[in-house]
């Protein structure tokens, strides 16, 4: 019980923590040059005739300098609020020079660009979470998507019930409270108006395939705070891509697109998802495809595996609960389906010379895909982090960005250029094949 609590208070302050604040360099001066010249009679005589006008010129100067100054955005800063600069329109050119029309990845980036202008706080429970929810479908109405291939569930937090919870005087909303009120405490709240009650949604995408199985490819679109490309707008991106690419083709499987909400709250939307799965809808699922944090990092990986649940009296969500908090680890298991995935990556790094790299216990990585591993199902996670030498097997996700104002479009196209293009051009072109593949 008092390692339970350990964790749980590590997990609660952990957003907290992050959002550390930086202060600011004094700006440097020049000194003068103690060499400095004097002016020629002549050269004196003519600078006092056109004192006036310098003057004149000075002042219209200073005045476009006061009203450039006005408009500044000042960004990247660990304080909060943080503020964010609008994309310039030339700024894809600038940064993603490498990719064209067409490439994969190329829409994706142009998605990433737009969330990061028009909602950059997409904080669970919020106005602008729904807003954002409300864009991804009309975002898939626009790729010409019919609306009974479109479901927007909308759920509390107080309808998810787990409970083996109650066996340590828990509820599930006493989780969620604890995450939420970080936000709260930072005032996230203040800036997108928290709704009533803890409301959110999740919107499903469901592509009919030739074969009823059904593969389940999942990203939370909600955030901490910032403008969160890397957590989770990139993720979302590449959602939103890949829809329109499979739309032109033929896949075995059914594919569903989830976006799920209030991810940083808990996991609530994907637990609510998976909580109203049935038996059967479960036994039908081939694969769990989830991506997240994929900027954090150099290092691209995808982890591929499944587990056995332990076998015992423990409610469905408690084991999700549990992985969240603790950091006992089961073993990862293989079958036909991650095999394949590990034999087309390595096909893919040598044909696309992509540099995937495969770390089966990144399962384990904190994010929406937990809920269905806890259902013995099989799960690939794309992330990216660090050199895995450097913290492998002590810890398995170390990012550059992660839950901080360093988050940005801006900061990480200055900072690590190219590495957006990369991540989002290497996932898009192993989604698309994974998906147009037939593991029996």
């Amino acid at each position: 019980m008092k390692k339970f609590y350990k964790y749980l208070f590590i997990f609660m302050l952990l957003p907290v923590l992050i959002l550390a604040s930086c202060s600011d360099e004094a700006d440097q001066v020049d000194e003068p040059d103690d060499a400095e010249q004097v002016d020629e009679p002549d050269e004196v005589e003519q600078a006092e005739e056109s004192d006036e006008v310098e003057a004149e010129e000075s002042d219209e100067v200073a005045d476009a300098d006061t009203a450039d100054d006005d408009q500044e955005c000042i960004r990247n800063v660990m304080v909060y609020p943080p503020q964010h600069c609008p994309v310039a329109d030339d700024s894809f050119a600038a940064f993603a020079g490498s990719l064209a029309s067409g490439d994969h990845g190329y829409y994706a980036y142009r998605h990433v660009e737009f969330m990061q202008d028009n909602f950059p706080n997409r904080v669970p429970f919020t106005y602008e979470e729904l807003a954002t929810a409300e864009w991804i479908v009309d975002e898939l109405l626009e790729m010409g998507f019919s609306e009974d291939m479109i479901e927007m569930t909308e759920f509390n937090a107080s309808e998810i019930i787990i409970d083996s919870l109650n066996d340590i005087e828990l509820e599930f909303t006493d989780l969620v409270e604890m995450m939420t009120s970080n936000f709260e405490s930072v005032g996230y709240y203040n800036i997108s108006t928290r709704r009533e009650s803890d409301d959110s949604q999740n919107i499903i995408l469901t592509i009919p395939g030739e074969s009823d199985e059904v593969i389940i490819v999942g990203a939370h679109y909600d955030s901490p705070g910032q403008a969160s490309i890397s957590d989770n707008a990139g993720g979302v991106a590449v959602l939103l891509e890949s829809a329109r690419r499979m739309q032109e083709v033929d896949n075995y499987y059914t594919i569903q697109y989830v976006f799920f909400g209030a991810e940083e709250a808990f996991l609530v939307g994907v637990l609510h998802y998976t909580l109203s799965l049935t038996e059967e809808e479960i036994d039908n699922i081939a694969l769990m495809i989830n991506v997240d944090v994929i900027f954090d990092g150099p290092e691209l990986i995808y982890a591929a595996g499944y587990i056995n649940p332990p076998e015992d009296d423990l409610s469905r969500g408690m084991g999700t609960v549990m992985m969240l908090l603790i950091e006992e680890r089961l073993e990862v298991q293989e079958n036909n389906i991650t095999t394949h995935i590990d034999e087309l990556a390595a096909e893919l790094n040598s044909n696309y010379d992509l540099e995937k790299q495969d770390l089966s216990t990144g399962v384990f990585v904190t994010s929406d895909h937990l809920a269905f591993l806890e259902l013995g199902l099989p799960v690939l996670v794309f992330y990216a982090t660090h050199p895995l030498e450097d913290y492998y097997p002590d810890e398995i996700f170390i990012g550059d960005v992660f839950h901080s104002a360093y988050d940005d479009l801006h900061f990480m196209n200055e900072t690590f250029p190219g590495r957006i293009e990369r991540a989002l051009h290497t996932y898009s072109i192993f989604l698309e094949q994974i998906l147009l593949a037939n593991f029996e």
